[in-house]
């Protein structure tokens, strides 16, 4: 199997400030949005056996926070023009089918909205918008690059950068989650061996299944707020979408 990471660049330097496109470098919120993304991607296993960027700085510095975390060597990014100058399916195709065959976890760094068309040209599907610093996780079941084609792709996850108000609200969402489904467990095996004292626990069994959902998301983070996972489009508030071409 081979995955896909398509990455569009994180936060970087307003259009407004007067830079020229090419040199818009990073802020500290898109360095912060970049490294929170990369570090779920790590905690869910996986791995990058090669990185393809713009060399456009606010693309090439997202790929520096992901290849620091990965422990991707930076002097072995390979930066491709194309991707700045003429990001055309074709042209982003290419790249990928020139991917070496040894090569199972692959990383493409760049710009919307060529990456968001990128991602729906190979997922069937898939017709999420990518705010900056998303990533979107595709799989291919080919034995190489090569074969890899236009809606072949599977997605495995969709992930990108979140406020602490959205993190605390998913962090409620998920405890509550597991409590409810911890708490029907138990009260339904108590209820097998006797339903009026289950039913005297009730508010018991509640409070245990909270500590017990609060201790399991602190001791599995892979499982926690930041599970790199699939994540509708209602979930992007309309702040998170592109507006331009960045």
């Amino acid at each position: 199997m081979r995955i896909l990471h398509i990455v569009r660049h994180a936060d970087a330097v307003s259009r407004n400030k007067g830079l020229p496109d090419f040199e818009r470098a990073l802020i500290k919120k898109g360095v912060k949005g970049a490294r929170s993304v990369v570090k779920r991607l790590r905690q869910s296993g996986y791995n990058a056996d090669a990185m393809v960027s713009s060399p456009a700085s606010r693309a090439l510095e997202t790929a520096h926070v992901f290849a620091k975390e990965l422990s991707y060597p930076l002097g072995r990014i390979d930066l491709q023009q194309s991707i700045y100058d003429d990001a055309s399916m074709a042209s982003l195709m290419a790249i990928v089918q020139a991917q070496r065959s040894d090569a199972t976890g692959v990383f493409l760094f760049g710009h919307d909205p060529s990456f968001t068309e990128f991602a729906h040209y190979l997922l069937p599907g898939f017709d999420h918008e990518m705010p900056k610093g998303a990533v979107v996780s595709v799989a291919f079941d080919t034995g190489s690059w090569a074969e890899v084609t236009p809606g072949q792709g599977r997605l495995l996850g969709f992930d990108y950068p979140i406020s602490k108000t959205e993190e605390a609200r998913r962090h409620k969402a998920l405890r509550r989650d597991i409590t409810r489904r911890l708490a029907a467990a138990m009260q339904n095996e108590l209820h097998k061996l006797d339903p009026r004292v289950a039913e005297k626990m009730s508010s018991y069994v509640s409070k245990t299944a909270r500590r017990a959902a609060e201790r399991f998301i602190e001791l599995a983070p892979s499982h926690g707020v930041g599970t790199y996972s699939v994540r509708g489009a209602a979930e992007i508030g309309a702040e998170e979408r592109p507006r331009s071409n960045t």
